[in-house]
């Protein structure tokens, strides 16, 4: 927590301070969903603001993308086994994520903000309202899984790397590669 509470994020303003100046605009406030229907109603959000911010190579440019994603909440949901969370400005999201929460580990899948409201890094705030959250429910690792984003830098105290491993059998086969 003490370290969390160091980060930095709009400018040289801390979290509260940050949610404060966003909070001059209208009223901020982050959330799960609490229900199975709440969360229904974000994902279209989820989905409008990836398409907004990845143009034309948003992977929810594909019907099969949101099918996926939708049919993971209703799988999922009962379990207790996704999450979707939100920060609003006068209840209108403008951050959005989609979570793995999981045998003590908060998986952070797919989390993405309105860039018209960049100037108060939403989606910055919004990881750390689940990093909190997520510390507050027991939770022993929040994990932002693949990438070499500048939030996995400033967020995390361990970073892992991926390796690919090929074995071959046959010199022969490793000589053709």
């Amino acid at each position: 927590r003490r370290e969390l509470a160091r980060k930095k994020y709009i400018g040289k303003r801390d979290w509260n301070k940050s949610v404060e100046y966003a909070g001059r605009v209208g009223a901020v406030d982050f959330r799960h969903a609490a229900t199975l229907e709440d969360a229904q109603a974000l994902l279209p959000h989820l989905f409008r603001l990836h398409r907004q911010r990845w143009g034309g190579t948003s992977k929810f440019e594909n019907q099969a993308y949101e099918d996926l994603y939708r049919a993971l909440l209703f799988l999922l949901w009962p379990k207790g086994q996704v999450a979707v969370s939100a920060m609003t400005l006068d209840e209108k999201p403008i951050a959005v994520s989609f979570a793995f929460p999981y045998k003590g580990i908060w998986t952070n899948h797919t989390w993405v903000h309105d860039r018209d409201w960049g100037k108060f890094s939403p989606g910055t705030l919004l990881v750390h309202f689940m990093i909190l959250d997520a510390m507050d429910r027991s939770y022993r690792e929040f994990d932002f899984t693949r990438g070499a984003e500048m939030y996995n830098e400033r967020f995390s105290n361990q970073i892992r790397q991926n390796t690919d491993l090929v074995v071959y059998g046959d010199s022969r086969e490793y000589l053709q590669v």
